[in-house]
Formats: C-alpha cells, sequence, structure tokens
C-alpha cells in the first residue's frame, strides 16, 4: 500500500525468533512466507530487506514510499506494523494494526475498486473491520469547500468536538469513493480529514483532525473514530 521502492521488500524480517529491521552482515526470513530475504542497506534508499526472488509473497504488496513508512512509525509501535495475518490459507501483510485490533490500510498509490472491496472483505475476516488512510496531498487546490453549519457532533466521551463542513472535489480519484470502511486522507499541511460521501450528490463530507490527535485516536484501544 505505498509508493516508492523496489519490490519484494519487507521493513521486518524474522531472525531466529526475533522480528528485526535489516542491518549489514545478517540473515532473515520473511514473516509472511517464511522465504530467505537479505538486507538493503544503502545510503539513498531506507533500509529494508529484500526476497532473493525479488517477487513479494503478498500479492498486494507495493513498493513502499517515505511517506508511506513515516506513516506506519506514527500509527503504530513496531510489533503493529506489517502484521501478518492469515485466512483460509490466503496471507497478507496488514500496515499497521490499530489499538482496536482492526487494520489501517496507507495508501499512495492508485487501487481499483476491486481491490477495495477484495482487502476490505479479508480484514472484516481477519481482523474485524479496517479504515483507509489515503494520500491526498497531491489533491491540494482541487477542493471547493463549504460550510456545513448543521453538522456537528462530538464523542461519547466528549474528547474530540468534530466540525464537518461540505466540499467539492475536481477531477476526483473515483475508486476512493468504492470504500466502505472509514476513510481518512492526508491532506497536507499537518491535518487528516475524515471523510464521507453525500450519496447521489456532488458533495462530499469531511471532519478535519490535526495530524498528533488522528494518531492518538488510531493508537487508542477505544478509538473515537472510525
Amino acid at each position: 500500500a505505498g509508493g516508492g521502492e523496489a519490490g519484494g521488500v519487507v521493513r521486518f524480517a524474522l531472525h531466529g525468533a526475533e522480528r528485526v529491521e535489516a542491518e549489514r552482515g545478517i540473515e532473515g526470513a520473511c514473516p509472511g512466507c517464511g522465504a530467505r530475504v537479505v538486507p538493503k542497506c544503502g545510503d539513498i534508499v531506507a533500509w529494508h530487506w529484500s526476497h532473493l526472488a525479488g517477487k513479494d509473497c503478498d500479492p498486494w504488496f507495493e513498493p513502499e514510499s517515505e511517506w508511506h513508512r513515516d506513516w506506519k512509525s506514527l500509527l503504530a509501535p513496531a510489533e503493529r506494523q506489517e502484521v501478518v495475518m492469515r485466512r483460509e490459507g490466503v496471507v497478507h501483510r496488514a500496515d499497521v494494526v490499530m489499538g482496536n485490533g482492526h487494520v489501517c490500510e496507507i495508501q499512495h498509490s492508485a487501487i481499483s475498486p476491486a481491490e477495495i472491496a477484495e482487502r476490505e472483505a479479508f480484514y472484516r475476516t481477519a481482523a474485524g473491520g479496517g479504515a483507509w488512510l489515503f494520500d491526498a496531498r497531491s489533491c491540494d487546490g482541487r477542493f471547493q469547500l463549504d460550510p456545513w453549519v448543521n453538522r456537528h457532533t462530538t464523542t461519547g466521551s466528549g474528547s474530540i468536538a468534530e466540525r464537518w463542513f461540505c466540499f467539492q472535489w475536481k477531477r476526483p480519484r473515483e475508486s476512493w469513493f468504492f470504500a466502505t470502511a472509514p476513510m481518512f486522507w492526508d491532506v497536507g499541511s499537518g491535518f487528516v480529514w475524515k471523510v464521507g460521501i453525500q450519496l447521489e450528490t456532488p458533495w462530499l463530507y469531511a471532519c478535519p483532525y490535526p495530524v498528533d490527535e488522528f494518531v492518538r485516536v488510531i493508537r487508542a484501544e477505544t478509538p473515537a473514530c472510525p
């Protein structure tokens, strides 16, 4: 769910019984398939493990960008990143397991409606549910905002007051609208939007979260959202 580096790579490998990041001079095994992986520790690309065959065992694998890796580190400790999940003989690595046990998929590159549906179905059965964090930074300047003063909500704990607003999106990435799990957009400038769709209208609605508040919510065992 990334976008940016070479194929067949993982951040964590098994070195004996320990889950470790890549280091020079050690060997590892892929936590998903058990195949041998080798450390790639250069000066330009972030250090990682690479499958010897060059092909990843997870068909949902996408090259990982710096944006993707940074978000994983923000949202979860190492033991809840790249978590291997198995269901009926199918194996996938979840980007992040949230504090409530659900999965957060961090998506930089293009994704089809069919793959969105496939991932949501898998994580519903393997983890009880999930959420999306999409990279919307390149969409800046294509949002037409309009206040939606009649929509206010406060979470049950009263810890977060959510102010919603309406907006339209010029030249949208329409596949995102097929997501049924809670959807968040990193719009840059230190904010993440929780986004919903008004059916049969051209309007979307959003609630802005400062990044630090979004991180706190995702890490919580009983998150106020999603």
